[in-house]
């Protein structure tokens, strides 16, 4: 339990420090790229989440 327990803990504070770090870099390709680039990277992103959430819900 206690194994579980500090494992869950890593993941947090890896969470912690990988999600600002994503929205950052992700905020910065975001300024500093095209619209067009934008809007292909968006599409693109919509349609992994769409099928992701796909697969999950077929499980």
């Amino acid at each position: 339990m206690f194994k579980d327990f500090s494992l869950g803990c890593l993941v947090l504070i890896a969470l912690a420090i990988l999600v600002p770090l994503g929205v950052i870099i992700f905020q910065a390709l975001f300024w500093t790229a095209s619209q067009l680039i934008k809007l292909v990277v968006a599409v693109v992103v919509l349609i992994i989440i769409g099928r992701a959430v796909r697969i999950f819900l077929n499980r």
